[in-house]
């Protein structure tokens, strides 16, 4: 079950989701997809979201619990807004059930953007019944043990979770699809996700799953870009398709420097790579359009 805390103060409550949602999140080094800059900005906006909408889940049970049945009713009312009764247990889980679509949305997104986006070509076919975090490894020829174990079984939980939810939101979850659960939480107690209370079933879903699902999904995309770090013959092959960056440097073809400072520049400014790779590369670059 979920942790149920009541704070006093929606300034102790940032305190705590912003201690629960603290990124302990290494950036990738040699190679950052554009994808996985785009999944890091988009998550961390709905974090931010997010962790006001759990203030106010908490204050609602706060009122609900302090003032009787009909002090969280009159609380909507003096914000001028009509609402339906709804327990505020159920409230928790159905926010819950939203949080998750939205995360499971992002990263599916990533997916598509990181093979659109990287500098290796690669061949991707995806079956009907098969999930773009497999299909997108077996593109790059990357094992699951390769990009987090504990991330690619949570990712394949949240996953059915999420069609449960969209296709099947009155079915119940499968007593193996339960029992993946309990397995998965022990395996989280000695993880880096420790402090969190997930991932939970169905009908027990909480904030600490959004927390989790984000945060592993991040690590996740981290780690793909470290274990599918270019060659620098792709990086060439990837410069030379680049009909904008070749367009600026046969402007300036009469000085190698210039050219090359514009490649580099290319490189670390779209991949994040190290500068003095960015430079070797470059020169590579350079000699091919000789």
């Amino acid at each position: 079950m979920c942790r149920d805390i009541v704070l006093g103060s929606y300034e102790k409550d940032l305190t705590l989701v912003r201690h629960l949602g603290r990124l302990l999140l290494a950036h990738p080094v040699e190679f950052r997809s554009p994808a996985y800059r785009g999944i890091i900005k988009a998550l961390g906006e709905s974090d931010a979201a997010v962790e006001w909408i759990e203030v106010g889940i908490r204050e609602i049970q706060h009122v609900a619990k302090t003032g009787g049945p009909n002090a969280a009713r009159q609380l909507a009312l003096s914000h001028g807004v009509r609402v339906n009764p709804i327990a505020p247990a159920d409230l928790r889980g159905r926010c819950a059930c939203l949080q998750v679509l939205a995360v499971y949305q992002q990263i599916e997104h990533f997916f598509r953007s990181f093979r659109q986006t990287h500098p290796r070509q690669v061949e991707y076919h995806r079956d009907a019944d098969e999930d773009p975090l497999t299909a997108t490894l077996v593109a790059f020829n990357v094992r699951s043990e390769q990009v987090g174990r504990l991330e690619v079984d949570l990712f394949h939980y949240y996953r059915i979770v999420r069609n449960l939810i969209m296709h099947d939101p009155q079915g119940n979850q499968a007593k193996t699809h339960k029992r993946t659960c309990k397995e998965l939480r022990g395996r989280v107690t000695v993880s880096p996700y420790s402090t969190l209370k997930a991932p939970n079933t169905m009908d027990e879903l909480c904030f600490d799953d959004f927390v989790l699902f984000t945060r592993m999904g991040k690590q996740l995309a981290a780690n793909l870009c470290t274990v599918t770090n270019p060659t620098d013959h792709d990086f060439v092959a990837c410069a030379l398709k680049d009909a904008s960056l070749m367009k600026k440097v046969r402007a300036v073809s009469n000085n190698r420097q210039r050219c090359e400072n514009l490649i580099a520049g290319f490189f670390r400014e779209r991949y994040s790579i190290p500068d003095s790779r960015s430079r070797r590369v470059s020169q590579l670059v350079l000699n091919e359009t000789r």
